[in-house]
Formats: C-alpha cells, sequence, structure tokens
C-alpha cells in the first residue's frame, strides 16, 4: 500500500511542475499579446469596466419639478411691480439659488441622464442661472436673464413635446 501512495506521490509530483510552467507560459503570452501592436493599434486592457451609470431617474424628476415651481415663482416675482424692490431682489435672488442647487443635482461630471436633451444643454442653463443670479446681484439690479430663465426650459420641452405629438 506504501508503493501505491508513494508512485501518486511521484506522479504528482511529475504532471505538478508541468502544469505550473504550461499555465505560466499561458500568462505570460496572454501578457506579452495584450501589449502587442496590432494592425488597428495596441490592445488596451482594463483593470474595471467604464462607468456606465446614469444619475437615477428619480433624481433627474425630483430636479426637474423643483426647477418647475421656481421658475414659475419667478416669473411671477418678476411680474409683480408692486412688490418692494429690496424683497423683490432677495426673493428672485433665492429662486435662482434654490434653481441653480436643482440644477447641479442631475449636473454630475462623468454621469449622464438617460435623457439626450438634458446631457447636452443642462449645463448651458446652469451657466445662464449663474449669469441671472449675478445680474440680479449688481446694483442696480439687473433683471434681464432672469427673465429669459423660463425661455431656457423651452429648449428641451418644447422639442420634446412636439417630438411627442408627432409620433417620435
Amino acid at each position: 500500500m506504501t508503493s501505491r501512495i508513494r508512485a501518486r506521490r511521484d506522479r504528482l509530483q511529475v504532471r505538478t511542475p508541468g502544469r505550473a510552467c504550461l499555465g505560466l507560459l499561458l500568462i505570460a503570452l496572454l501578457g506579452v499579446a495584450c501589449t502587442a501592436k496590432t494592425p488597428f493599434g495596441p490592445v488596451e486592457v482594463w483593470a474595471a469596466p467604464p462607468d456606465l451609470r446614469h444619475i437615477p431617474l428619480e433624481r433627474v424628476r425630483s430636479s426637474m419639478w423643483v426647477l418647475a415651481a421656481e421658475v414659475r415663482r419667478l416669473d411671477d416675482l418678476l411680474a409683480d411691480d408692486a412688490q418692494n424692490e429690496s424683497r423683490r431682489r432677495e426673493a428672485v435672488r433665492l429662486t435662482l439659488e434654490r434653481m441653480q442647487v436643482a440644477a447641479r443635482a442631475i449636473d454630475e461630471p462623468g454621469r449622464t441622464s438617460q435623457h439626450p436633451l438634458l446631457n447636452r444643454f443642462l449645463g448651458r442653463f446652469v451657466d445662464r442661472l449663474e449669469r441671472a443670479e449675478r445680474g440680479v446681484r449688481r446694483e442696480p439690479p439687473n433683471y434681464y436673464l432672469a427673465g429669459t430663465v423660463s425661455g431656457a426650459c423651452l429648449v428641451c420641452h418644447t422639442s420634446t413635446q412636439v417630438a411627442a405629438s408627432q409620433g417620435h
């Protein structure tokens, strides 16, 4: 019986270095193949897949609801000439700040939403909000850009409504 165990152990010792060498050889060949130049350029190997996560749809919807409510409030503030100027100025400034917070919540660098128009125009919209707020902070305040904010919403929303009505 001991001779059988010794025979098995001897066979294992003979096979193990061969398999280990074969495994090392395959790893070395794979490494060379991955760094070799091909007719299309070098083969690229990534340690991790790219981040393909989108901004959660619920966050987009929530931010859009906030933006819609604030745009309505902004339009009402700008249309109300009877309001005290200093109160109006502060209310418009705070409204623009809340809009910036809502817009930045869905404007994450390196991540996209599932809405191509939002991805394309959101950066411009945030810039417009910032410029509008700077205009309101001036002395005397300039409400022109603040008045164009609701029109900026139509860049995306009118085109999506037209596409939906045409069956696209």
